[in-house]
């Protein structure tokens, strides 16, 4: 049975979500899964989780190395290749994440392969050596739905974690265009979602720790997201959870309400500027005054807020 390891390194020091939060990236988790359940002899070492860098023991007899970067770990992802081809000469390494598919010149001469976008529907094939070409390319998952819940057993030291805080994405795409940001590039301007259905039932396996909605923008479609949370409370779900939004959001007050009523805890927002001339430069969509009506609005709901800021412009 082929053995395939997926790696998350360790990033740059100054990444300020390590310091809120622990999580992993969510594509190895997914890609990982649907390997495993196709055959392959899968794990996940996430070096961040780990609390150390990976050894060569655990790099040892491994037949595919598959790794996620971000710029930010994209060095030491590099770095973890050369150590895994040193150890395993006939094995074969495979990059894919935010990086490789913005920049894939920066890669190509470090790794076997090189994987850009979304991957899930290609990674068998890959895995199994149907793509001869240096470079290839997934293309957007149009049904949600379609995908296995991510199996987080599968990364080593997960089960230790005292206190979990789960990962889980209802969306993909987002229909707004700043012009800084690399989501639409990635995921595209579709907006493409999970039925509230499916995202409740994987949540509800959720029994300690809370959750983290990793959409870029969770509540595009208000509708669904009443659905989601009138399901979260009419099922009893007791997991506090947090989303990231848009302050136009914060312009329905009753989606807001409901959202604390169903656990919500804190709100991760990109104000990106106070500056309104820096706003229509980064074509933000938002003025000000959204920004301070999210504030107020998330005050009066007692919902943390964390902003999120562009330096520079």
């Amino acid at each position: 049975m082929t053995k395939v390891l997926f790696i998350e390194p360790t990033g740059a020091y100054s990444n300020v979500f390590d310091k809120v939060m622990t999580i992993p990236l969510l594509g190895p988790v997914y890609l990982a899964t649907i390997a495993q359940k196709s055959g392959f002899d899968v794990s996940i070492i996430n070096e961040n989780i780990l609390g150390r860098k990976i050894n060569s023991e655990e790099l040892q007899n491994i037949d595919i190395l598959c790794l996620s970067c971000l710029t930010a770990t994209v060095n030491r992802g590099k770095k973890i290749a050369r150590q895994f081809k040193s150890l395993n000469p006939n094995g074969k390494t495979i990059l894919g994440g935010i990086h490789a598919s913005m920049i894939p010149e920066d890669v190509k001469s470090n790794f076997d392969q090189i994987v850009l976008g979304e991957a899930e529907n290609i990674i068998v094939d890959i895995l199994s050596n149907k793509f001869k070409e240096k470079t290839v390319s997934g293309a957007p998952i149009q049904n949600l739905d379609s995908l296995p819940f991510p199996n987080f057993n599968l990364i080593k030291g997960w089960k230790k974690i005292k206190f979990k805080r789960w990962p889980v994405m209802t969306s993909r795409g987002c229909p707004y265009n700043c012009n800084f940001c690399s989501v639409t590039a990635m995921f595209g301007r579709k907006y493409r979602t999970r039925s509230p259905e499916s995202v409740m039932k994987e949540i509800s396996q959720y029994n300690e720790g809370n959750i983290f909605f990793i959409d870029d923008h969770f509540s595009v479609n208000p509708e669904e997201t009443f659905q989601l949370l009138d399901l979260m409370l009419k099922s009893g779900f007791s997991r506090l959870w947090s989303a990231q939004i848009r302050t136009n959001v914060t312009k329905n007050s009753k989606l807001i309400a409901k959202m604390k009523e169903a656990g919500c805890f804190m709100l991760y927002f990109g104000f990106e500027s106070p500056n309104p001339r820096t706003l229509e430069e980064i074509q933000k969509s938002q003025t000000v005054e959204d920004i301070e009506r999210s504030i107020k609005i998330c005050h009066e709901n007692d919902i943390m807020i964390l902003g999120m800021f562009m330096i520079g412009a």
